[in-house]
């Protein structure tokens, strides 16, 4: 047997699990490094020895900054997108920070990370309202959480040298000051 007829019938064996196995399958295939080189010409800015290992999603890369020695772990997912043409998202990651597996990052307006910040296990950050309405029967007009994202900015800025625990919620308008140390399963609303 040839090493192409043993590729071919990997690939058709493949094509005939879920998608989510695929999709499992690909990143097993593929060094971090390598998507790394997917990624970094389209970032905004990238520091030198900055790394994203095998992101759930990213998308808009080109409104994130990020600084030297960023880190992410793989499984993230990181969203910098515009609401409306005429805004523009800013995520800003300073020097050394790190985030660990399942980090959802979620900028339509301004984040700004301080450096040398430590994110662990599945931390939500973002700066996005979803609006809910009860008033609204939920089987007349599909899902409560509307179509419609509030527009007012909500800035969210952590300072430098913080660590943010396992399951922390992040949500809009927060500001965090350098030093701060925030416990697991924490949602920080102020």
């Amino acid at each position: 047997m040839t090493r192409l007829s043993t590729v071919k019938g990997r690939l058709r064996a493949l094509a005939r699990k879920s998608v989510y196995d695929q999709f499992v399958a690909l990143h097993s295939l593929v060094p971090s490094w390598r998507w790394w080189l997917l990624y970094r010409p389209h970032l905004g800015r990238a520091g030198r020895g900055s790394l994203i290992q095998r992101p759930l999603l990213l998308m808009g890369p080109e409104y994130i900054n990020l600084g030297r020695k960023v880190r992410f772990r793989q499984l993230c997912r990181i969203e910098a997108r515009p609401l409306t043409p005429d805004r523009r998202p800013r995520l800003v990651i300073g020097d050394d920070t790190t985030f660990e597996q399942g980090v959802h990052i979620v900028c339509v307006n301004s984040i700004t990370i301080g450096a040398r910040c430590s994110f662990s296990a599945y931390c939500c950050i973002t700066d996005l309202d979803h609006p809910f309405d009860t008033s609204v029967p939920h089987i007349a007009s599909g899902p409560r959480i509307g179509d419609r994202a509030s527009l007012e900015p909500h800035p969210v800025t952590i300072g430098d040298d913080c660590f943010i625990g396992i399951g922390v919620a992040i949500l809009p308008g927060v500001t965090i000051g350098p030093g701060c140390v925030i416990g697991a399963n924490s949602v920080v609303s102020r």
